[in-house]
């Protein structure tokens, strides 16, 4: 979801809105961690919600995939290189 708040306020509406939503569990993937989408998704009151988060994130490990890292190869290698 990376900082788009917005539009997972307006998924998390739709899906409050959703038949049978209750009886589902969310679980919402990050690659960063931000508070104001920790704390909107603490508040989902309709359905069972977890979040789980990449282990190298980009915040903490910058030179680490998903990042940029150090030892990867240039982005217009050709093949035989």
């Amino acid at each position: 979801m990376h900082e788009r708040i917005e539009y997972l306020r307006y998924l998390i509406d739709s899906l409050s809105r959703a038949r049978g939503i209750d009886r589902t569990l969310l679980v919402f993937s990050h690659d960063l961690n931000s508070d104001a989408i920790n704390e909107l998704i603490r508040n989902i009151t309709f359905a069972r919600a977890i979040q789980i988060y990449f282990p190298y994130n980009i915040q903490i490990f910058p030179n680490s995939f998903p990042g940029h890292d150090l030892e990867d190869c240039p982005e217009k290698v050709k093949r035989k290189e």
